[in-house]
């Protein structure tokens, strides 16, 4: 964080035009600090946010790059080159930091390079995704790179293997979103020039997918026995209730971000630290009006990346792509404004980079396959 605010002081920055352009994102942030003022930790909440928000300046730093968006696409390949492999390595002979024990089940689990299941699960949903994206984003503009296209692959197939569970790895939530966000990315390239207009209609099938499992026990039935969970959610609803309930003292203000999940408390000590669903963790520290202005940023960041459609197709189909993948994963996860969240820091990344003032966009492809 010291460092990246170091970079931008000697850097000319456009701040009246990124603070204009992230006003919903700053919004959130300010709101988020200002809990702090009720939390009955003020002093732990206050670390917590400090983390939450140097995502903010570092995705500035990559903002004042000659080419933004190349280099943001350099970061996401070398965090697959190196994370996704060193994970195989943890996991297979540093099993006391690559491999954990359910807390009352003592399941194997393999963590990679993260600290849960879960985590190593969105690292290589996003991973394998963004490699993906560049092969058909690469082909469709006709560009050849044989030697990085052998070396995506090979680091796809690895990312595949432990999202699809490796020996103890598997993540139904990444494993469904992983397949989902696919299609919908191969959809939006065969449409074309109708993708704005369906892009709309994938982010509106999202929204009744979340209404029909919160109120349908019909469909959440049929969606878990696909996926092979049970009806529970792997004993999420017993959480939710929980969590739901504490909520319910606090329901307007919440909190206080950070003070209730990982703190020692009845919820935490009988089934840990998080909430397993984005709105609901939000909604116990943030209350109604943190879930609104969440809300608000969400549908910002869908009508900024939505807008790029028109300056640069591919990041546009990516940046509707990880909206798809972050409201899918906050049902049974909680990601949203989690400083370790992978897929959350992405969301934060694009919607600084995707800067309005910023001439049309040409595919970075190009760029990066000179450099890289």
């Amino acid at each position: 964080l010291i460092v990246s605010l170091i970079v931008l002081l000697h850097t000319k920055v456009d701040w009246s035009g990124i603070l204009k352009d992230n006003f919903a994102l700053l919004c959130l942030y300010a709101f988020v600090g200002l809990s702090i003022l009720w939390s009955d930790q003020m002093f732990l909440s206050f670390k917590r946010w400090v983390r939450l928000a140097e995502v903010i300046p570092i995705a500035m730093v990559v903002l004042s790059e000659r080419a933004p968006l190349a280099a943001m696409e350099s970061i996401f390949r070398r965090c697959a080159y190196v994370l996704i492999p060193f994970s195989i390595v943890l996991a297979k002979y540093y099993p006391y930091l690559g491999v954990s024990y359910g807390r009352w089940s003592g399941f194997l689990s393999w963590n990679g390079v993260t600290l849960t299941k879960n985590a190593l699960g969105h690292l290589c949903l996003v991973s394998s995704f963004f490699l993906i994206w560049a092969f058909f984003r690469d082909r469709k503009n006709g560009i050849s790179a044989l030697s990085r296209t052998f070396a995506d692959g090979l680091v796809l197939v690895i990312a595949v293997y432990l999202l699809f569970g490796g020996s103890g790895g598997f993540s139904a939530t990444s494993t469904t979103n992983f397949g989902l966000v696919t299609l919908c990315m191969m959809f939006l390239y065969t449409m074309g020039a109708k993708a704005h207009r369906i892009s709309t209609i994938l982010i509106g099938c999202v929204v009744l997918a979340w209404i029909a499992l919160i109120f349908s026990d019909s469909f959440s039935s049929t969606f878990t026995s696909m996926v092979g969970r049970d009806e529970t959610f792997t004993d999420r609803t017993l959480i939710w209730a929980m969590a739901l309930s504490d909520a319910a003292q606090n329901p307007i203000l919440g909190t206080g971000f950070g003070s209730y999940f990982a703190t020692d408390n009845e919820f935490s000590n009988t089934f840990g630290y998080t909430g397993h669903n984005g709105l609901l963790d939000v909604y116990v520290e943030l209350g109604a009006v943190g879930v609104l202005i969440l809300l608000g940023f969400v549908l910002s960041f869908f009508k900024k990346v939505r807008g790029t459609l028109t300056r640069s197709f591919d990041w546009g189909v990516f940046g509707i792509c990880i909206l798809i993948m972050s409201m899918l994963a906050n049902y049974t996860e909680s990601l949203f404004m989690k400083s370790s969240s992978y897929i959350w820091a992405s969301m934060i990344f694009l919607n600084i980079l995707f800067f309005k003032s910023h001439p049309p966009v040409i595919p970075p492809s190009t760029a990066v396959s000179k450099r890289d």
